[in-house]
This record gives structure tokens, C-alpha cells and sequence, in this order.
């Protein structure tokens, strides 16, 4: 009876001839779609995998893109590494779309979580972070895409706060077999600076910025966040 059934995946078992299909049969309405780089050998150095796994990635990505009983989620991680490729990686999600409808996509910082507990040079750095990802946000809806940030601060995108899904999704955990639920943080560790008292989104759900960026440089951190102004919108 759950009227959407969804997975949150890499996408690399799907490249299996046939297995989606299964899974559709089975109830599948959604993928929730990890695809951090359009590109085989860097898609694949992101995942941690040898590059025997070739192309298999972004073959997984075209696929998705022309199945019209899946509605898939991209979500795409911005690394020191790959924020460059960002306009590239827009394009050619775009170039392949066939199903004519806007294509989902979410913009992510790095979270405190795994690899990137003990790789700090994976995070971008905040010089020019801002400017960059706005003009991502900026391009993704010039080529029809419904780009959203999430796992970061509002600030991220101040020029269009409405982006910022930590404004306007609240997350919780709720239990299947009885149905309570309560408030759950999926944000990692992140932290609220000064400027965040005089900022709108720290009282509507915004967690402020990762831990990493604190403690590779306090001062700096302090001085990236920017308060914004933002009326959650009743309707």
C-alpha cells in the first residue's frame, strides 16, 4: 500500500541486464541516484572501485534517464576534485534526457560520514564555493532541471534561498510497524558560526556549516556564512 517505493543507490547493481525491470515489477517507483561524475574513471575513483568497473556509471545514468516508470533523484556530491566539471556534468545529464519531463537534481556538500571523516582534502574549499554553485544552480534551471541544495548550509545559495531544502523538508525517522515518529538529524556533524543568530534559516532547520571546514580554519568559516532573509512560505 505505500504509494511510492524508492532506493537509494550508486546505481552500479543496476547495470545488471534485466534487474531493474525486476524491480519495477516488484513496486519500484524511484531511484534516489548517487552519480557524482559524469565522467567513467572519476565516477569510478569517487566510488572507491578499481577501474575495471569501466563506464559502467554513467551507463547506468543514460539508462535511468530514458525509463519514464522510474522517477530517479540525481544526486550529485561537490568535491574539491570535481567542482569544475559542474557545468559539464549539467550538460550532459541534459544532452541525455529523453523523457522530456524537468530532471531532479540535488546538490550536496560533503557530510562528516565515512571517507570524508579522514579525507579533508575532499572538501571544496569555501574561496569561490558560493559563486560557483549558484551559477550551477543558475545553468540547471536554464537547461529545465529542478536543482535543489540539500547537506548544506542556506547560505550556500543565498540569491535563491528557496533552493535550500533544509528551509522547507523536515526530516524524521518513523517507525514502519507503529507509526511514531520524531525529528532526526541527517546532516552529519555541522556547526552554527556567530552571523548564524542573525540568519533566518538557523530557526527553520539549517545546521550550519560542516564540521571540517571549523576545524581546518575557524576564521575563515565564520567569515564564509552569510545570514539570509527567508519567509517559509505557508502555503
Amino acid at each position: 500500500g505505500f504509494p511510492q517505493v524508492l532506493i537509494c543507490t550508486n546505481g552500479l547493481r543496476l547495470a545488471r541486464p534485466g534487474y531493474l525491470d525486476e524491480l519495477v515489477d516488484a513496486g519500484l517507483t524511484g531511484v534516489r541516484l548517487s552519480f557524482h561524475d559524469h565522467r567513467a574513471e572519476q565516477a569510478a575513483t569517487l566510488a572507491d572501485v578499481g577501474a575495471s568497473i569501466g563506464p559502467r556509471y554513467p551507463e547506468v545514468a543514460e539508462l535511468l534517464l530514458g525509463r519514464p516508470d522510474v522517477r530517479t533523484h540525481f544526486y550529485r556530491i561537490i568535491l574539491a576534485s570535481t567542482i569544475d566539471s559542474l557545468p559539464d556534468y549539467l550538460r550532459w545529464l541534459a544532452e541525455r534526457n529523453r523523457l522530456g519531463r524537468a530532471i531532479d537534481l540535488t546538490f550536496g556538500m560533503p557530510s562528516m560520514r565515512g571517507r570524508l571523516v579522514t579525507n579533508p582534502d575532499l572538501y571544496p574549499p569555501l574561496e569561490g564555493l558560493r559563486a560557483q554553485v549558484e551559477a550551477a544552480v543558475a545553468l540547471a534551471v536554464d537547461l529545465g532541471f529542478a536543482p535543489v541544495v540539500h547537506h548544506a548550509p542556506a547560505c550556500l545559495t543565498p540569491g535563491s534561498p528557496e533552493r535550500a531544502a533544509c528551509l522547507h523538508i523536515a526530516t524524521e525517522q518513523r517507525n514502519a510497524l507503529d507509526g511514531p515518529r520524531e525529528a532526526t538529524d541527517f546532516e552529519g556533524d555541522a556547526r552554527h558560526g556567530a552571523a548564524c543568530e542573525r540568519c533566518d534559516a538557523k530557526h527553520l532547520g539549517c545546521h550550519g556549516l560542516p564540521a571540517a571546514y571549523w576545524e581546518r580554519d575557524a576564521t575563515a568559516s565564520e567569515a564564509w556564512l552569510t545570514p539570509i532573509v527567508y519567509e517559509r512560505d505557508s502555503a
